[in-house]
């Protein structure tokens, strides 16, 4: 309880709880080499079952490429593609499970 003036009020002070790591469930996506010219390799850290896929997409969103996740890595090929950078999305069952950046010189 506090006083300001004749006013009573009675205040409430919420310790806040802590977080944990939010990111803690989610898979490491690796790609490599970056930037690259010709091929790009991708490797998709603890993620184990369903029917695994990886997608490149440019800064607009617009889906290039798709290949199936074999034992956890994918190879792109990417040597058609004009110099930019890329997003590469990686889908389990069809729901997002990461994404990573890559630049094609």
């Amino acid at each position: 309880m506090t006083t300001k003036g004749d006013c009573l009020q009675k205040s409430y002070y919420n310790r806040p709880s802590g977080i944990g790591n939010v990111n803690e469930d989610q898979p490491e996506v690796k790609v490599y080499p970056n930037p690259t010219s010709q091929v790009l390799n991708v490797e998709i850290n603890s993620v184990t079952g369903g029917k695994m896929q990886v997608a490149v997409l440019n800064m607009l969103g617009q889906k290039l490429d798709a290949q199936p996740v074999i034992n956890n890595k994918a190879t792109l090929y990417v040597a058609t593609l004009p110099a930019a950078v890329y997003l590469v999305e990686c889908y389990n069952d069809g729901v997002k499970i990461g994404t990573s950046r890559f630049i094609k010189n």
